[in-house]
């Protein structure tokens, strides 16, 4: 078999990059939002990126494009790669919020599979063991857990696991089965860097980010495992 000259290198082909319909900023997918125009008329996010048709993208910034449906320009953006007349009654008012949930189920969807892969532990003192033995690649934090014990994790935490803080007791819970969920862990291989995405794509919608992460997992260039 002949090697191209990046293979040769040892570095990977660069995945084709989108461009966003309101910056004109170029990047990758799992740091965007794709839209399609469903049959009914109407612009709807597609995450899973299964649904038909020509795409749109935004860069994973609910401000920037609540910015821009307020002034029109994803409606001017989206009408100009797809060619087509399109109009503000297409775009649901509550776009922002759907697209947050949708993250939110992708989230948690992915965590309900750690967790039956054996690959997730929850409860302080388990999660402790599995950090400081450097067995874990992603601490999750709930967003109203206990400063004391968040301090506490964060402080056994090396540099090589990423620290996410997105969802609360609530929402944990109910992925995980448990009514109570402060902390969990997951181990680093299988499914964790594709978790990572998912959880960095939530983090960037919201305006925030993930602490502790390996240096290229810190930017906004975070890819999924091929």
């Amino acid at each position: 078999m002949t090697l191209d000259k990046s293979e040769r290198s040892g570095k990977r082909r660069s995945e084709p990059e989108r461009r966003c319909v309101l910056s004109g900023d170029t990047g990758s997918k799992e740091t965007m939002i794709r839209f399609v125009m469903a049959p009914d008329g109407h612009l709807v996010p597609d995450l899973a990126e299964s649904l038909p048709g020509r795409g749109v993208w935004i860069k994973a910034d609910r401000a920037a494009f609540e910015e821009g449906l307020l002034k029109r320009r994803f409606i001017g953006g989206v009408a100009r790669s797809l060619k087509q007349s399109v109009t503000p009654d297409m775009v649901d008012a509550d776009l922002p919020d759907r697209i947050d949930r949708l993250l939110v189920n992708r989230v948690t969807g992915r965590l309900g599979l750690e967790k039956r892969a054996g690959r997730l532990v929850t409860g302080f003192e388990k999660v402790r063991a599995k950090v400081t033995s450097g067995r874990a690649r992603i601490l999750i934090e709930a967003t109203d857990g206990a400063p004391d014990g968040r301090r506490k994790l964060r402080a056994a935490a090396g540099e090589a696991i990423a620290i996410v803080a997105l969802l609360s007791r609530d929402q944990l819970g109910l992925a995980l089965g448990g009514e109570n969920v402060v902390h969990a862990a997951i181990m680093a291989g299988g499914g964790a860097d594709r978790l990572l995405c998912e959880m960095n794509r939530l983090a960037l919608w919201r305006g925030q980010s993930l602490f502790g992460a390996l240096p290229d997992m810190r930017a906004e260039g975070v890819r999924a495992p091929e």
